[in-house]
């Protein structure tokens, strides 16, 4: 099993990849034709925010996630037989005897 910290540094630098391809390749399409120097920049602008701002919503739920996964929020409870369970809502067929 990995360690945690290898695990968020190795996400870390995945997004941080993700955000830079994404920068390049958005870049590149929005401003395939533009002749205009303002059109150009204003696009570059509006290209550059919003790729930040949908890699960083995607880190925040994977890092919402891994952190999940380290501190579940409920224990589970494995006392209860889900054998049992599904005998008395029926889902299961009772034995035969």
């Amino acid at each position: 099993m990995a360690k945690p910290l290898f695990v968020f540094i190795t996400g870390t630098l995945t997004f941080g990849l993700l955000w830079s391809l994404a920068l390049m390749v958005l870049s590149k399409i929005i401003l395939g034709g533009v002749k205009n120097e303002k059109e150009k920049k204003e696009r570059k602008t509006m290209a550059v925010w919003l790729v930040t701002l949908a890699v960083l919503l995607m880190y925040t739920m994977w890092l919402c996630g891994f952190f999940h996964q380290m501190y579940p929020l409920i224990i589970p409870d494995l006392t209860i037989s889900i054998e049992k369970e599904l005998l008395e809502s029926g889902l299961l067929p009772k034995p035969a005897k």
